[in-house]
């Protein structure tokens, strides 16, 4: 299976540092985030990797190389303008020509990747979305209101998103390749996916287990 690694963005939430590396290759411990990645990737069977680059991509070009110190074949594609969250799928649309996974490069998880492809394609679907739960501490009282009056006040707690419907995007999709453009990779990003893909059934979320710090 193809995997698709984007990095491609300015990682303007952590300026400073992102002004001189781009953010995969921050360091976690001793190694850059995408080197875990890829590491990854590798652990879990899949050889063929396109890095999406853009923002600094000369430097993630740089270390990378063409991944053989880590078994991989690694094809590289660059942005010269914004084409939005997964437009860079676009410019690979004649490589991507079976199931193929698409993972965020700043993420760090443990996902089972064959699990996840075997639910993909047991569901019949065009693209499958992985989510996860995450608690997230309120340090203030909490105010509903409704219609400008105070419905329901309490104080700190934790909302855990996930229990209560709220699911979060891990920044890992499989998708499989149909015939002609994805309706989701012509719309250049996930926000307009909604509509014309998740409306129409063919999105279906799995919700797994394990470490996710993104």
């Amino acid at each position: 299976m193809k995997v698709v690694i984007q990095a491609g963005g300015k990682g303007m939430r952590l300026r400073p540092y992102t002004t001189v590396l781009p953010k995969p290759l921050l360091p976690v411990g001793s190694k850059p985030v995408l080197e875990l990645l890829l590491r990854w990737v590798r652990r879990n069977g899949a050889r063929d990797v396109y890095i999406t680059t853009g923002y600094l991509g000369h430097l993630i070009r740089a270390f990378c190389g063409d991944g053989r110190q880590w078994d991989l074949n690694i094809i590289y594609s660059e942005e010269r303008e914004t084409l939005g969250t997964i437009g860079a799928l676009s410019l690979l649309r004649e490589e991507l020509n079976e199931t193929f996974l698409v993972i965020n490069g700043d993420v760090l998880t443990d996902l089972n990747v064959g699990a996840f492809v075997r639910s993909h394609r047991a569901s019949g679907a065009a693209l499958s979305v992985a989510t996860m739960r995450r608690s997230i501490r309120l340090d203030f009282g909490v105010i509903e209101a409704e219609e400008g009056m105070v419905a329901l006040s309490g104080e700190a707690a934790s909302e855990s998103f996930g229990q209560h419907g709220h699911l979060l995007h891990g920044a890992v999709d499989v998708a499989a390749h149909p015939a002609g453009d994805p309706i989701w990779v012509r719309r250049f990003g996930v926000p307009h996916v909604g509509p014309e893909v998740a409306g129409s059934h063919i999105s279906p979320q799995r919700l797994l287990a394990g470490r996710w710090p993104d």
